[in-house]
């Protein structure tokens, strides 16, 4: 008859596990903790760097208005000019590049020469168009954009009312409306940006603006609540827009009425709020250069002076390797009652609390790990774009949903891709973590 033995860990084992576990506990603790610190001050600063985009694009408008005589930068279009402000324009040059490139090869190879239709993109004039050249643009990489400002022609009507601090009801015939389109002058999946100014009868200005740009300062519209007045004639300006422009223009967003004066308490109201003073309207330039001169100061977290996107974006590989270690110490403890004479264990209770808070304890690197990648994913403004539709942790609590281009992911960050793609590999270990510790705390709660 042979008999099974069975060794039991040490004591002083026991004691050094137990140990090491709860000395990486309070590394994880203290880490998640400046994490969410740092975090949630990214995405603050995420929501003032979107709110001053928002800006630059009111300072535009008066750029290319009140303020053109300031910008005279100013020459007639051309139809080469197209690629420079509409994707689908660039998109048509570059095919027309490669297919030049396709000849070549073929000649090259046939001994035959090839005739190629000329391209539509020529210096020839654009119609009613001219460019108005380093247009303010604080948040753009180059600190300035190019305006492509275009005349519809005649032969419409628009009709409209403006409620928000200018109120009046409008008819603009269509020779003194203007689109005007940017492009690459602020973050996304393009980049456009495009509006309509209407010259009213007082020489004042009216805009039809994306709704977008409307709810950074409004927010969502409340149903059945006050709202700007909605350019439900947007899609019939197209054919008021000179060849071959018209086929490259669209619209992605609905567009909403703002009367000049509104344009002007906006960037002036939000100045003062973010600054805490009473900025009066005649130096509403000055206000603006002291906002961005606020951006610009980078505050330190803890004495560490590198930037928090930097923390922010490194945070999950932390914690991943954090995870690992603490899988490999937990992987290691014995099955069964576990007892030391040396530590505290918080497995080791008998009442209600007791348990609620071991079995949380047990569960704590799981809900940590979700909440630093949901923190991750909110402070780089990460999501997905489906069905048209912009997806963020966000807008899935606020159940706000904006209209987007395209389709897959929002961003270009390969690292936040590259994230991505080895989240459930730690959520893996995660999980085979929290098994284990849970285990252990049922193994090890006192009975009364």
């Amino acid at each position: 008859m042979s008999t099974k033995l069975v060794t039991r860990p040490s004591p002083n084992f026991v004691d050094s596990l137990i140990g090491s576990i709860s000395g990486l506990y309070l590394a994880i603790i203290s880490f998640a903790a400046i994490y969410c610190y740092v975090g949630f001050n990214q995405y603050e600063q995420n929501l003032t760097a979107t709110k001053l985009v928002a800006i630059d694009k009111l300072l535009a408008l008066r750029a290319i208005t009140v303020e053109r005589n300031l910008h005279p930068l100013v020459r007639a279009a051309q139809l080469r000019d197209l690629p420079r402000f509409f994707v689908d324009a660039s998109a048509e040059i570059f095919n027309e590049l490669a297919a030049d490139v396709e000849a070549e090869d073929k000649q090259a190879i046939d001994g035959k020469k090839i005739e190629l239709p000329p391209s539509k993109f020529t210096r020839e004039l654009l119609p009613r168009s001219s460019i108005m050249r380093d247009v303010p643009m604080r948040m753009a990489v180059s600190g300035s954009c190019d305006a492509l400002i275009t005349q519809l022609s005649p032969g419409r009507e628009f009709q409209f009312a403006t409620f928000f601090i200018a109120g009046g009801v409008y008819n603009v015939k269509s020779e003194d409306v203007q689109l005007a389109s940017f492009l690459r002058c602020e973050p996304g999946p393009s980049g456009e940006f495009k509006v309509f100014v209407f010259h009213l009868d007082d020489d004042q200005y009216a805009f039809a603006v994306p709704r977008s740009l409307d709810r950074e300062f409004f927010g969502r519209p409340i149903p059945d609540g006050f709202k700007n007045f909605l350019f439900n004639e947007l899609q019939q300006t197209v054919s008021l827009l000179p060849a071959p422009m018209d086929q490259y223009v669209h619209f992605i967003d609905e567009y909403v009425f703002l009367h000049g004066k509104a344009i002007d308490y906006l960037i002036l109201s939000y100045a003062n709020t973010q600054l805490g003073k009473r900025i009066p309207p005649d130096r509403i330039n000055d206000a603006v250069q002291q906002l961005y001169e606020q951006k610009a100061q980078d505050a330190s977290y803890f004495g560490i002076s590198a930037p928090g996107i930097l923390l922010v974006r490194l945070g999950p590989l932390v914690y991943f390797v954090l995870s690992f270690e603490l899988w490999r110490r937990v992987r290691r403890l014995p099955a069964g009652k576990l007892s030391s004479d040396k530590y505290w264990f918080a497995f080791e209770s008998r009442d209600i609390i007791g348990r609620a808070y071991a079995y949380l304890y047990a569960c704590a690197p799981l809900l940590i790990g979700t909440l630093i990648y949901a923190l991750f994913a909110i402070s780089q403004g990460l999501g997905l774009i489906v069905f048209d539709r912009a997806i963020t942790i966000e807008g899935l609590l606020a159940l706000n949903f904006p209209r987007a281009p395209g389709s897959g992911w929002l961003t270009t960050d390969h690292f936040a891709i590259a994230v991505a793609a080895f989240i459930p590999i730690h959520f893996l270990i995660l999980t085979l973590t929290v098994t284990k510790l849970v285990s252990v705390v049922a193994a090890n709660i006192r009975q009364k």
